[in-house]
């Protein structure tokens, strides 16, 4: 089961970076022909440059991956403090996102905002999302932008729309020069909520690999995933809870909430089946037990290989996978064949079988 997982991640990462390839190769062309310079290649966002704009370096890049690009410009500006604006779509209306007119948003202090749209009422921030097409507008410390989303090709980006962006984004941040100063901590819950989880989930499935799980696999994948549930689900709602009370509000729960979901769901999967089988098996002090048993049926699966289901273990665990056995094994071995192999209990307390399965009937 661990063995179909690796090759089906390694199978995904595959069209990941054909994707990223391609993603990358338009983008870059794109930029090019705005005049873009200073190109930088990095994951997220995963392509930057800048573009001479008026006498200043105004910063631009494009995160995403084909058929769901976003492209982003940013104007320098000395204003501290942070709301985003943005068009709401079905799945924000879902996720109850907070909407204010026709816009969805997020805000670190709403006394702030209320400061912010007396300088820059929400008619001209429409006007702005209505002329430009733009999806979303942001102010952050020391600076504000601006993004389009696109579904398919970068290139249907009106360049003239960047320019009037541009324009737009200087206006207003001269209307904002009186604004006093807020807090800002989208930094650190993009850290908490995304990389975080996954730079642990790197952490323990390096550990794994370093540590050789696969010779510690256990009988019953779905015991570990089970086992992985009841320590990682507290977990996840104890870490959840903190990021909201330290560094979120109302407004942000429901990309707090989805982004810490799916980062958390990647951690439980990987680090449950490697690096708890990894644990399970090499602090594992317990004595070997024999287990015999008998052959119920053999085929071979056109993806896994040559496979044997057995009568006690499978009767007792039906939602146990059927065990891998050697070309030699297979020829030999006949339905009502007794066999037999080890287990251990497993430190966790998970069982997994610590020697290979081995034919009693001659």
């Amino acid at each position: 089961m661990e063995m179909l997982i690796i090759l089906l991640s390694l199978f995904l990462l595959v069209i990941f970076l054909f994707a990223y390839h391609k993603s990358f190769r338009e983008a870059r062309n794109y930029l090019l022909e705005l005049g873009a310079v200073n190109f930088k290649a990095l994951f997220f966002p995963y392509l930057s440059a800048e573009l001479m704009w008026n006498g200043l370096r105004v910063k631009i890049w494009v995160s995403g991956l084909r058929r769901n690009f976003k492209l982003y410009v940013s104007f320098p500006s000395k204003i501290e403090g942070y709301l985003r604006l943005w068009t709401p779509d079905l799945f924000d209306r879902i996720l109850g996102s907070k909407l204010e007119n026709s816009f969805a948003q997020e805000f670190e202090d709403s006394l702030w905002v209320k400061r912010v749209l007396n300088k820059i009422n929400l008619k001209s921030i429409e006007k702005f999302f209505k002329d430009t097409g733009i999806h979303s507008f942001e102010i952050r410390k020391g600076e504000l932008r601006c993004s389009w989303q696109i579904k398919k090709k970068i290139s249907q980006i009106d360049k003239a729309n960047i320019y009037n962006a541009l324009n737009q984004l200087k206006e207003f941040d001269s209307l904002l020069i009186e604004v006093p100063k807020s807090t800002d901590r989208e930094g650190l819950r993009c850290w908490l909520s995304l990389k975080v989880p996954l730079l642990l989930t790197a952490l323990f499935l390096f550990l794994a690999l370093i540590g050789n799980f696969w010779k510690y696999l256990v009988l019953c994948t779905l015991d570990l995933l089970y086992l992985g549930l009841k320590i990682f689900g507290f977990l996840y709602l104890l870490y959840l809870t903190l990021i909201i009370f330290f560094v979120a509000n109302r407004s942000f729960f429901p990309r707090i909430f989805l982004n810490t979901t799916l980062s958390f769901m990647v951690f439980y999967f990987i680090t449950s089946l490697f690096f708890l089988s990894f644990i399970n098996g090499k602090f594992d002090t317990s004595t070997p037990e024999v287990k015999k048993d008998i052959i119920a049926s053999k085929y071979i699966h056109p993806k896994r290989g040559k496979e044997i289901i057995l009568k006690e273990l499978h009767g007792r665990k039906r939602y146990c996978e059927p065990l891998k056995v050697s070309d030699s094994f297979y020829k030999r071995a006949k339905i009502g064949d007794k066999v037999e192999y080890e287990t251990k209990t497993g430190f966790l307390g998970v069982e997994w079988k610590c020697s290979s399965i081995r034919l009693l009937t001659p």
